[in-house]
């Protein structure tokens, strides 16, 4: 509220001295049609700067609303962007994942212009690739965002850092404790939402308990369950091969 006092002060104070159609000197008489013109001109004024002060507090309202829904509040790690430039089919690997680098079309709903969107895809098998994206029909709104892809803001984002176990005890198959990133990103072109999302996972220990073990301290590695940055990394590095382009 501080900054809108101030910037009140600023725009009526050369209004009330300055900014008027009449000005009076002392022991003048004064018109009554001249005050009039004054106030008038002075009333304009203040409703000019009571819309500026509005305008300025809903953007202050829509940056709180940004606010309070950015999923970053809730992470230490971050994801940035910065673009690298690939071609398709190109394969990278992280944590013994491989990915390929895939180009898919789109259309954006609200002018129909055809798009491509090239990204990496998690490689199941050999030359295999599984990939989930999509786009649904939004209002042009993009003024929450964290970053740009391709000149177009990024929206909606959400990394999770999250640790799994498998627990069993039959001699043979090995119990295991996961440790997985993942990242969700939405990208607003025009009024088309495109959502996107990533995972990089390691295994940090996979002990084979024996039958009747049902006391599994002593079995799983705790030394090896830290947050590991290299994966935030490595998920990092997946978002930076994101690339979206108009075809003409």
């Amino acid at each position: 509220m501080k900054n809108i006092i101030f910037i009140l002060s600023t725009i009526i104070s050369p209004l009330a001295f300055s900014d008027v159609p009449n000005i009076f000197i002392s022991g003048s008489p004064a018109k009554a049609a001249e005050v009039n013109q004054n106030f008038n001109a002075l009333d304009s004024k203040i409703t000019s700067a009571n819309s500026r002060i509005s305008a300025l507090e809903d953007a202050s309202e829509q940056a709180d609303e940004c606010e309070s829904e950015d999923y970053w509040s809730a992470n230490i790690q971050k994801i940035s962007y910065e673009p690298k430039s690939s071609t398709i089919g190109l394969q990278l690997n992280y944590y013994s994942t491989n990915y390929r680098v895939v180009e898919v079309p789109f259309k954006e709903f609200g002018t129909g212009d055809l798009y491509k969107v090239r990204f990496p895809a998690e490689e199941r098998s050999s030359d295999s690739i599984y990939a989930y994206l999509s786009t649904r029909h939004v209002s042009d709104f993009s003024e929450c965002s964290s970053f740009n892809i391709s000149s177009f803001p990024v929206s909606d984002n959400s990394l999770f850092v999250n640790r799994t176990f498998s627990i069993v005890n039959n001699g043979t198959t090995k119990s295991q404790s996961n440790l997985s990133a993942s990242y969700s990103l939405g990208v607003k072109i025009g009024e088309t939402y495109l959502s996107l999302s990533f995972n990089v996972s390691k295994t940090e220990t996979d002990p084979v308990v024996s039958p009747g073990d049902y006391d599994f301290t002593d079995d799983f590695n705790t030394n090896n369950m830290t947050t590991d940055q290299a994966l935030i990394d490595a998920l990092d590095n997946l978002v930076d091969y994101v690339q979206i382009t108009k075809v003409q």
